[in-house]
């Protein structure tokens, strides 16, 4: 049996989590330098149904599912899920207490019952990191979809905080923890590129993939504060974690990058680029299915 990024369902979060204060850090950071740039154009492109129902997965504190809202028409209804009760509070926060146009439920999409083809519409702008993830939800998604119906998704591309992984490596050198090393390979082999995405859609039966990414700096106080950043931690950092599954060698090396980060950009801002992706498509039968 095959180990590592190409079998792993997805990466752990970090084994302590506070998920009130995560929904607080996504709605305060997270939804204003990600999901505000790529959301509102990526919904902006969605073909509409006219009936029926629409599928927000991994739906955050609702900025996805709000956005999505204004445009659908009142024939629609919105069913938004996310694992985190914490978060859907917040999200559920945003509408009056008798709105009864979006249904939120704390589900991951793995665990839903619905048949194949029920919805119009599905989105997923949230949890989708490596090609795993990928492969994992967008599989769900695809057979949630009727055919015909449009799929959204919106993601980080290889190129995000890329001189992470140089200062990574450099790490595990400086610390004699080069027996990790095969395991960031694997990380990194996972992650997605631009160019490869309507390849990999088209596998799991979508069609019609248009894909448009958007490059842009973020600015952190420190080394430190880049690590802990509530971007860094909602993007990246549990499957950071997961390369070095020994606490005190990741430490180790984490600290390394904390003051490598320190010293090449002492004296100048500590910015670096993240790239994203918004993903439009289409859902067929793929062939041969029943």
């Amino acid at each position: 049996m095959t180990t590592g990024w190409s079998s792993s369902r997805t990466a752990p979060p970090p084994v302590a989590v506070d998920m009130g204060r995560r929904a607080a850090q996504w709605e305060d950071v997270v939804l204003s330098q990600w999901e505000a740039r790529l959301v509102p154009p990526l919904v902006a492109a969605l073909t509409l149904p006219e009936r029926g129902s629409a599928l927000v997965a991994e739906c955050r504190t609702g900025f996805a599912t709000l956005r999505l809202r204004e445009r659908l028409g009142e024939e629609v209804r919105c069913i938004a899920l996310d694992p985190s009760r914490e978060m859907l509070d917040v999200a559920r926060a945003k509408l009056p207490p008798d709105d009864r146009s979006v249904w939120w439920e704390s589900k991951s999409v793995e665990q839903l019952t619905y048949r194949d083809g029920v919805f119009g519409l599905t989105l997923c702008a949230a949890g989708l990191t490596t090609r795993v993830d990928l492969r994992r939800i967008v599989t769900r998604l695809a057979r949630l979809t009727m055919e015909g119906g449009a799929v959204g998704l919106a993601l980080p591309l290889r190129g995000t905080f890329a001189a992470f992984y140089d200062l990574f490596r450099e790490g595990l050198e400086a610390c004699d923890l080069l027996a990790f090393e095969p395991e960031l390979d694997r990380f990194m082999e996972h992650l997605c590129d631009a160019e490869e995405l309507p390849h990999l859609l088209g596998e799991l039966g979508l069609v019609d993939v248009e894909v448009r990414t958007q490059r842009f700096e973020v600015t952190f106080a420190s080394g430190q504060d880049f690590l802990l950043h509530p971007l860094v931690e909602a993007l990246l950092l549990p499957h950071w974690m997961y390369i070095i599954r020994d606490d005190l060698a990741r430490e180790q090396v984490f600290f390394y990058v904390v003051q490598a980060l320190d010293a090449y950009f002492r004296g100048l801002p500590l910015s670096l680029e993240a790239c994203g992706a918004w993903v439009t498509a289409r859902r067929v039968t793929p062939p041969g299915a029943v």
